[in-house]
Order: structure tokens, then C-alpha cells, then sequence
């Protein structure tokens, strides 16, 4: 999300930094990275994103 922080993340959706955080550690998970970067690295990879 435009390189908020998780709390940023938060304020924009209307939710909480925990709920951004569980989110994340699914994401993470799923594409089998270990962070924001590599996510969306990976995600470009497996044509996820353009």
C-alpha cells in the first residue's frame, strides 16, 4: 500500500495494525517469502501483479 507502514496500511483501510499484520504473515505464507519486498517480488513472478 504505497509504502505505509502496517499501522499506515491500517488507517487507510479502516481496520486494525494487528489485522494488517495477520494478513501479511497469510500472504507471506502463501508466497513463501519473508517479507514486503520479496512478496511483491514473488507475486510479479507468478504474474499475481503486472
Amino acid at each position: 500500500a504505497s509504502g505505509h507502514s502496517n499501522k499506515g496500511v491500517a488507517r487507510e483501510l479502516g481496520i486494525s495494525a494487528e489485522t494488517v499484520k495477520w494478513h501479511l504473515k497469510q500472504l507471506y505464507e502463501k508466497l513463501q517469502v519473508k517479507g514486503r519486498i520479496q512478496a511483491v517480488n514473488q507475486a510479479r513472478e507468478w504474474r499475481l501483479l503486472s
